[in-house]
């Protein structure tokens, strides 16, 4: 009896032993299967790996059959375009001898001939948030002027990417408006942002509707729109002036008319549009333009933009800044640009520049900033005490709101030309930077400038 008991004692230890390490082993099994290295997440990861490979062997066989492609059509292959960092290394030398693409991993902008890409740095007020790869909705600074220290001594411009190029113009749908080639005109898109109190969640069109296959119209033929001219009246006769006509044709005519300028205007949008259809973006000055009495206007910091001339005068002198500059084409601001910048700003998921559109209080050189109703100069970083940020820099663009209202080719009316993002005597919440007045342009105005911009050709 006592050795049975005895036998059964060991049967139930081992048994004890055998369900211990029968767990164990399970642990183990599991952990090998289900772990974070365990055989299932291998082979998931394996087979990401696999249709990643699969998808970039697609991309460089679509890369090599396009570049053969190119060959066989007598063309050459595409170079990489340089990073924004190489660029910045590079200095005056980088894009001295041709125009060149450049990238930050994700988006591509083009450097033209003669310019140079600013880096981050204190001496020239350029600030990128990450400094060793500055990303292009930033805004990246070129300048056509550098001093022996890296200095920018030039006219400064900010590029701003257009990944749609049709949410700026529309093809008009008057067949009758066409070129000499029988190409139609295109029509400026504008935009309602909305208010400080109401702004609009998505912005509207302003004074323009679809027709088809992309082609839009006006809804009124008076209300804003571009390209345009605008007649005035018998007391203020604008456009039809000869005087005032004579300063803006590029081709002096001994009896020109304002359909001869509306042509010039109409060819003009279109260039502009062609180049942002071919390169993705367009160039903004950075600062408010200077200098415009005479015939050397100025994109640079430390000035002071006192104006006391007329819009024409203004218009034809803003092609001097790339006058002298074989690949780029200067010009005062079009509406549709001053709104593809506002709804950048919008889009770059900047909470400071989406609040910038619609309400720029404390944002720039208004009444209650105690701007005193003066104009300040150019580049004049407005700061709170104690405080780093610049408040009236939104992506390395100054004062797009307060300062000086700034003037555009976008007409309104029979009377006016429409005027940009308030100045110094404003409140920032009633005259924001998409804000719209009107001027009359046969009238200086000590108070108005305008933002120059760049295309490349």
């Amino acid at each position: 009896m006592k050795q049975k008991l005895k036998d059964n004692g060991i049967t139930l230890i081992a048994l004890v032993v055998t369900i211990v390490v029968l767990l164990i082993l399970a642990g183990i099994t599991i952990t090998m299967v289900l772990g974070e290295d365990g055989i299932i997440a291998q082979a998931k990861l394996a087979a990401q790996k696999t249709k990643d490979a699969e998808e970039q062997q697609e991309k460089d066989l679509q890369n090599l059959a396009e570049q053969i492609e190119s060959l066989v059509d007598g063309g050459t292959t595409t170079p990489t375009p340089a990073t924004i960092k190489e660029a910045i290394a590079g200095g005056v030398k980088f894009a001295e001898s041709e125009n060149k693409e450049i990238t930050d991993g994700s988006k591509r902008m083009w450097v033209p001939k003669g310019y140079t890409v600013i880096g981050p740095d204190q001496k020239n007020n350029v600030s990128y948030n990450n400094k060793d790869n500055p990303k292009i909705d930033e805004g990246i600074v070129i300048s056509d002027e550098i001093d022996a220290e890296g200095k920018s001594t030039g006219n400064e411009f900010v590029w701003v990417p257009v990944p749609e190029p049709n949410e700026m113009y529309g093809e008009d749908s008057n067949e009758q408006n066409v070129d000499e080639n029988g190409n139609r005109y295109y029509l400026g898109k504008l935009y309602d942002f909305g208010t400080s109190s109401q702004p609009k969640p998505t912005p509207e069109a302003k004074n323009w509707t679809d027709a088809t296959n992309r082609k839009i119209q006006w809804s009124s033929q008076t209300s804003n729109r571009e390209p345009d001219v605008i007649s005035g009246s018998d007391s203020n006769k604008l456009d039809t002036v000869k005087e005032n006509l004579n300063k803006v044709l590029d081709t002096s005519k001994e009896n020109p008319t304002a359909e001869d300028f509306k042509t010039q205007l109409q060819e003009e949008y279109k260039a502009m549009i062609e180049s942002v259809k071919k390169y993705g973006g367009f160039y903004i000055g950075r600062y408010e333009t200077s200098g415009l009495e005479e015939e050397n206007p100025a994109v640079k910091a430390g000035v002071v933009p006192k104006v006391s001339t007329d819009w024409y005068t203004m218009y034809k002198n803003s092609k001097e800044i790339g006058k002298n500059k074989e690949d780029v084409t200067s010009s005062m601001i079009w509406g549709s640009q001053w709104d593809r910048v506002m709804n950048w700003f919008l889009q770059s998921g900047d909470e400071n520049a989406k609040k910038y559109v619609t309400n720029s209080e404390g944002m720039g050189r208004y009444i209650e900033n105690n701007s005193k109703n003066l104009t300040h100069i150019t580049g004049q970083d407005l700061t709170e005490d104690g405080q780093e940020e610049v408040l009236n820099r939104v992506k390395n663009i100054y004062d797009m709101a307060g300062n000086m209202m700034e003037w555009t080719i976008e007409a309104v009316n029979t009377n006016y030309r429409v005027l940009r993002g308030g100045n110094s005597g404003d409140s920032g919440s009633n005259n924001p930077a998409s804000f719209r007045g009107i001027g009359d342009p046969n009238k200086p105005g000590g108070a108005l400038s305008f933002r120059s911009t760049l295309y490349v050709k």
